[in-house]
C-alpha cells in the first residue's frame, strides 16, 4: 500500500533563459572592427558602416539634429561669456585694482 522505500522525487524545471542584448551586441561588432585596425576596409565594411549609421537615425543634413547642435553650441557660448565676465568684474572690483587706478 504504502512505499517508502521508492519515493518519487519531485519533478524540476531546468530552463536556462536566454537574453536577447542589442546594445551589447552592437559594441561586440564595434570592438571587433576596431580590433581589426590595421587591415584595409573592404566594400563590406564600408556597406556595414553606411547601414549603421542610417539605422542610428541620425544624419549629418537632418535639419533637427544640426539645429540641436546649434542650440547646445550657442549654450555653452553664453555660459563662457557669462563666466569670463563675472571674473573680469571681480578682478575690476578687487581692492589692489582700485588702489592701482586711484594712484594713477
Amino acid at each position: 500500500m504504502f512505499n517508502l522505500k521508492y519515493r518519487q522525487k519531485h519533478k524540476t524545471f531546468d530552463y536556462k533563459t536566454r537574453y536577447y542584448d542589442a546594445e551589447k551586441e552592437a559594441l561586440q561588432e564595434r570592438l571587433a572592427r576596431y580590433n581589426r585596425e590595421g587591415q584595409d576596409q573592404d566594400v563590406e565594411s564600408l556597406k556595414h558602416n553606411i547601414r549603421a549609421g542610417l539605422r542610428s537615425g541620425v544624419s549629418p543634413s537632418d535639419k533637427n539634429y544640426r539645429s540641436t547642435l546649434v542650440n547646445q553650441s550657442n549654450l555653452r557660448l553664453l555660459g563662457i561669456v557669462i563666466v569670463l565676465c563675472v571674473v573680469v568684474y571681480m578682478i575690476m572690483m578687487s581692492q589692489q585694482v582700485i588702489d592701482i587706478i586711484q594712484g594713477m
